[in-house]
């Protein structure tokens, strides 16, 4: 699969991935902003990296306020191009804590193909359980108790987790 692009090959013994996404589910930058605390607070390395090319559209027609959203990042300082950026899907590395962190920004396109090449790096690295964090705004008083709502792909998971008070989602 050409998307991913391994840099490094750390050794790892069953490492757990945690995942943020950019985009509908980063509601106050919790999914982001989890993962970039992570990497920070464990000085993780970037490892792998999914290429951008296939996954964004980068044109649309409409208003300058809906194109903008989907362009590359891009600075102009004084006329003079100072910065571009494309959409960033990295992994890293703690290997003292067997993690593997990804931040990544929601593909446009080829969902598929987008998360095979997470799923292959996940398999190539032996990884044994995946994490996803994820938010959105909804109309919840901040004196509240935050609810914590988890997916699963078996009943052992989910028996594992009724003890921790979580809700499980339904979603179509």
């Amino acid at each position: 699969m050409g998307s991913l692009i391994i840099h490094e090959r750390p050794s790892l013994e069953a490492p757990r991935m945690i995942m943020g996404f950019s985009g509908w589910m980063d509601g106050g930058d919790v999914s982001t902003g989890t993962i970039e605390y992570l990497q920070n607070k464990l000085k993780a390395n970037k490892f792998a990296e999914i290429d951008a090319g296939e996954f964004y559209i980068f044109n649309l027609p409409g208003g300058m306020e809906q194109v903008a959203q989907f362009r590359p990042y891009t600075k102009i300082k004084d006329g003079l191009l100072v910065d571009f950026e494309y959409p960033r899907n990295e992994f890293f590395v703690d290997q003292e804590s067997r993690v593997i962190l990804f931040s990544g920004k929601e593909p446009n396109l080829r969902w598929d193909e987008y998360a095979n090449c997470i799923f292959q790096l996940a398999e190539e690295f032996d990884v044994r359980k995946i994490y996803f964090v994820g938010s959105f705004a909804g109309a919840t008083p901040h004196s509240r108790e935050p609810r914590i709502t988890c997916s699963l792909l078996n009943q052992e998971q989910k028996a594992n987790l009724k003890e921790h008070d979580v809700m499980f989602t339904n979603y179509e």
